[in-house]
């Protein structure tokens, strides 16, 4: 019974190599061909006609090369064994067995030429892919896996002459062939091989993250890597889950049609269990809700669902290869409103592959998703209140119907679940019945602030069958040719916010920790449980190049779940009009800071970490687990770890810490073993000739994308930005070549700018600290009640109880205030203490202090006023003396304070 590379790599932690295990055999030559070649067979069919016999082909392939060669002898005896392994196997030795052969040979108790000999001669997995292909085949397959092209015709048959007529032996045909590749290309392909297997090797959790590119001659993957800000699709499609080997398949749809018709199958149909391929160019049909509880399905040509009748998959894991499509309604003829179709992850056992990938849908292909529209959130006018069973709305929605789940926004002071959920009873254009009356108030402190319904139902849904987090599905997207509407996740994603992410450990390489941006780190797998990557939604690394088309993911619900759940990583990505509820990490997340694309129109409501804790001094700290380049675990709505995804009229509603939060330092990769902070490429910057001298900047010098309409409501703090353009903090200039600010004439370009923003109902209203250069046009900023509001003064960015804080001794301008008004706070305003500031027509009300000023940290610094309203300010004073700091009245404002007017 033969074995996947998995269960291989697992059993041999166990055994010395002496006894081998034996693996599939799509597994030996496709690990062949990745180790030695960097690539994978052209001719799937013609490799799937003769597989054992074309695995052993390149068995012989290699040792004629490296055996048959004395260049061998540059080699340790170590690397000698590495490369037995690569080319017996398709892999590197496991540590226990390379540790064990190393020491048999220099303690003279054997050659490595008789090791050679033992798993040739006496080992079952080498005889168990021994034979011969065709003379055709072989002569064909050989010369393209050796060359990476076709033969020509003349040169085709005569070489098949040659075999047939027995002129030459088939070993003979691989010698000749290899007489035609360079021995310095041989060379370097061989020490790429041994990086790859000590990689295997020593870091087989991470494998093959952390195996070096291709850089065999026409096959250069340079623009792909991941540090790149092009398409990493390509990239992508060189990697094959094990899980999926084409050897594991019990079925493939032998000609295109339905699912449910056994012709479909070559006359029987996959059952309990069943390993489905869907091959490229067939196209089939799910017509019916399949009984069967499938263990994987592949798809490398069309997987459709019928859009006029329920329909339905029970299935482990859902995978498309980079040829595969996922079809679940189109543009044109989208799921119909009156029928649902669902695939269901099911449960058949703890995730067990080694990278805990499988459970879920792992899409390389394109994917369509259209279920049948809907408004995704309507504004409830006049607001709701307890025990109301009819909701008014501003608009008649569009798409909704009976029995629709709606979650009706929570509004309660301190209070970031007092959501509440109904379903609807009756329509009636734009009031909306619900089926049972409100236990609560759903009300803010003005009449004409924004209280949001969202509609929770879609009729497309992907949802885990087993609640428990280890245990849950996850959608993963490696391509941008992805277009979801409409669609519903369940109960999705298995990265556990609530507890540390236990798979990396960073050492940072300037001794200091993870929260004062180090630019490289020693990364260690450790092989834990809690891994990072496994979200509700999530693009994973492909690509920020922004010339390409954006992937979209329009209309749909992420509903419950353990971390994040609309996730861009790495990738450009469209999130328009979706609805997030009941993350404990956060709604919306952008993961690495190089990201590019938009968040439009969405709602995020109930972003709650019930872990989450603030300090004694009041504060919350997102740097709490930046040692594992882990964030966004508080309970936020929105995180962005960069500057340049477009944040438009977005809505957060309900969250233990933040509702919107840039925390743009980026995050360290643990792709490699030496790691490196993300940066953004210098060409891809608006203003990028401003630097010439630089490939690329970190993610904090990218200009700010458009911000503009959002609003903020029922969180600690509503709205805050962190480390845009923040030399002063983050440029280290004295440490390390990668914190250089770049030239001060792109710096000058810099204007980062928030525009029309509507917070209230938090306890702290907009934090602006940390940032250089930051503008605020056009705020609406409430509190509880100044009755309700305590401010207390802290040092660092721990006040509690403000409304408007640019006060910190790192926050510095030129900068400009416009349009802001503020009220029912403790504190309304914290004045900047750095740099020039230009402040109109501010509006001060209803706040016990209106604004604290604090003396000028650098000079010189300036605050100009213009048309600005208050009724109460005081200074502050360092304390040096234990006597109270000095309150001054309204005639006696510091010199840095001047009115224009």
């Amino acid at each position: 019974m033969f074995q996947s590379m998995d269960t291989v790599s697992q059993s041999y932690k166990s055994q010395p190599d002496s006894a081998p295990a034996v693996q599939h055999e799509t597994d030996l030559h496709g690990g062949i061909f990745q180790l030695v070649f960097r690539q994978y067979p052209k001719n799937q069919k013609s490799m799937a006609a003769g597989t054992s016999n074309y695995a052993s082909l390149m068995l012989i392939l290699f040792l004629a090369l490296f055996f048959s060669s004395p260049s061998n002898a540059q080699y340790s005896t170590s690397e000698e064994i590495q490369l037995i392994y690569i080319g017996y196997l398709g892999r590197g030795a496991d540590p226990e067995g390379l540790a064990y052969w190393t020491n048999e040979v220099e303690q003279g108790l054997i050659t490595v030429d008789q090791i050679r000999t033992n798993i040739v001669n006496e080992q079952p997995e080498y005889h168990a892919n021994y034979g011969q292909l065709s003379d055709r085949d072989l002569a064909e397959a050989v010369y393209f896996n050796l060359l990476n092209r076709e033969p020509d015709q003349a040169g085709l048959n005569y070489w098949v002459n040659q075999l047939e007529t027995g002129k030459i032996a088939q070993e003979d045909l691989i010698l000749a062939y290899i007489k035609g590749i360079s021995s310095d290309q041989d060379a370097a392909t061989l020490e790429q091989k041994l990086i790859d297997a000590e990689c295997y090797t020593h870091h087989p959790d991470i494998y093959p993250q952390c195996a070096s590119e291709d850089t065999s001659q026409g096959n250069d993957t340079s623009a792909d890597s991941d540090s790149d800000s092009g398409s990493n699709h390509n990239h992508h499609c060189k990697m094959s889950p094990d899980f999926v080997d084409l050897s594991l398949m019990t079925h493939r749809a032998t000609q295109s049609g339905a699912w449910s018709d056994a012709d479909t199958w070559g006359g029987s149909s996959p059952g309990d269990g069943a390993i489905v391929q869907i091959s490229e160019g067939i196209e089939v049909v799910v017509d019916a809700m399949v009984n069967a509880r499938l263990e994987t399905v592949r798809i490398d040509g069309t997987l459709k669902f019928a859009t006029d009748r329920n329909t339905e998959l029970q299935l482990d894991t859902l995978f498309s290869a980079c040829t595969g499509h996922l079809q679940i309604g189109t543009a044109t003829a989208s799921i119909q409103p009156d029928v649902k179709a669902r695939i269901v992850f099911i449960d058949d056992g703890p995730v067990s592959d080694a990278k805990l990938l499988s459970r879920g849908a792992i899409l390389m292909g394109k994917t369509t998703i259209h279920g049948s529209p809907k408004t995704h959130q309507a504004i409830i006018t006049p607001q709701a209140q307890q025990g109301d069973s009819i909701l008014n709305l501003a608009t008649a929605p569009a798409g909704w119907q009976i029995d629709d789940q709606l979650i009706i926004t929570g509004t309660l002071p301190n209070d970031p679940e007092s959501d509440e959920i109904r379903n609807i009873s009756q329509i009636d254009g734009n009031r909306i019945s619900l089926d049972t009356p409100l236990n609560l108030d759903h009300s803010a402190p003005k009449s004409d602030l924004n209280v949001y319904v969202a509609n929770a139902s879609r009729n497309v849904e992907f949802i885990s069958e087993n609640l428990e987090v280890e245990r849950r599905g996850h959608i993963m997207f490696m391509s941008l040719d992805v277009d979801v509407r409409y669609a519903r996740f369940t109960e999705l994603g298995r990265t556990d916010k609530t507890r540390p992410l236990d798979d990396f450990f960073f050492a940072f390489h300037d001794g200091g920790d993870g929260d004062d941006a180090p630019a490289t780190a020693d990364v260690t797998a450790l092989g834990g449980s809690n891994v990072r990557g496994r979200y509700a939604i999530h693009f994973h690394q492909s690509g920020t190049d922004p010339s390409t088309t954006p992937a979209l993911v329009k209309g749909s619900v992420v509903f419950n779940g353990p971390g994040w759940g609309f996730v861009n990583h790495s990738s450009n990505v469209d999130f328009i009009d979706n609805v997030s509820y009941g993350l404990q990490g956060a709604g919306f997340y952008t993961e690495a800071g190089d990201e590019i694309g938009s968040m439009q129109g969405n709602i995020a409501i109930r972003s709650v970490n019930h872990t989450f804790e603030i300090d004694h001094l009041g504060a919350i700290d997102p740097d709490l687990s930046a040692d594992l380049m882990d964030y966004g675990n508080d309970g936020d709505g929105f995180w962005l770890t960069g500057n340049r995804v477009k944040m438009i009229n977005n809505v957060a509603a309900g969250a233990s810490a933040h509702g919107i939060i840039y925390w743009t330092d980026g995050i360290m990769e643990p792709d490699e073993f030496t790691a490196t902070r993300v940066t953004v490429p210098v060409k891809d910057l608006a203003n990028g000739h401003l630097i010439p001298d630089r490939e690329s900047v970190p993610v904090w010098w990218a200009a700010l994308a458009e911000n503009r309409g959002n609003e903020s409501y029922g969180s600690t703090i509503g709205f805050r930005i962190r480390y845009i353009h923040a030399k002063d903090y983050l440029g280290r200039k004295e440490e390390s070549e990668f914190h250089r600010p770049p030239p001060q004439a792109y710096i000058d370009t810099l204007a980062p700018t928030i525009n029309d923003l509507t917070v209230w109902g938090n306890r702290d209203g907009v934090l602006l600290n940390y940032n250089e250069r930051m503008n605020l046009s056009g705020a609406r900023i409430v509190g509880f009640g100044k009755d309700m509001s305590e401010f207390q003064f802290n040092e660092g960015t721990a006040k509690t109880g403000v409304g408007f804080d640019i006060g910190n001794e790192a926050t510095h301008g030129p900068g400009r205030i416009e349009n802001v008004t503020i009220e029912g706070f403790g504190m309304g305003f914290v004045t900047p203490v750095n740099g020039l500031w230009e402040i109109q027509d501010l509006i001060l009300r209803d706040n016990e202090t209106d604004m604290l000023i604090q003396d000028p940290e650098t000079s010189p610094t300036q605050i100009l006023m213009q048309r600005v309203e208050y009724d109460s300010f005081e200074v502050y004073q360092e304390d040096d003396d234990d006597e109270d700091d000095e309150e001054y009245g309204d005639d006696e404002l510091p010199d840095h304070i001047s009115f224009d007017s």
